[in-house]
């Protein structure tokens, strides 16, 4: 079962978020995809929306109840915001910290999160490491 504080958290929803019309409880557990789509540019979306110092980062959240750590992908923008894929929100670095405190794993540019899509043919988690 989902936490939902774990996903009501503040922040406006992205309307360069190309599952906007998805509901929210479609969108739990799709959050490689979501966030690739997000930054790649799918579904149409153009990719110069984002700065060059956009990356879609795969790591862990947690719920702020000292939780299992929670495998997750998201898009840190380059302009101090993050997009979180399974809720739609764009909110501040310090509100997505606050609210998820995530742990990185690793962080991909436009080129690499491109390959690592064609090299392995699904959104994600590509790096082998269990957390």
């Amino acid at each position: 079962m989902t936490n939902k504080r774990l996903f009501d958290v503040p922040g406006q929803i992205d309307q360069d978020d190309p599952n906007i019309d998805v509901p929210f409880s479609e969108r739990v557990g799709d959050c490689y995809m979501n966030a690739a789509q997000y930054f790649v540019g799918g579904l149409g979306l153009p990719e110069e929306r984002l700065p060059d110092g956009a990356r879609l980062v795969h790591g862990t959240i947690h719920d702020g109840r000292g939780s299992t750590p929670i495998r997750h992908a998201w898009v840190d923008r380059g302009d101090g915001t993050f997009f979180e894929p399974t809720s739609g929100h764009r909110l501040s670095e310090v509100d997505f910290k606050r609210y998820f405190n995530p742990s990185e794993r690793v962080r991909y540019t436009m080129d690499e999160a491109r390959k690592n899509l064609v090299d392995h043919e699904h959104y994600g988690a590509w790096d082998e490491v269990s957390v």
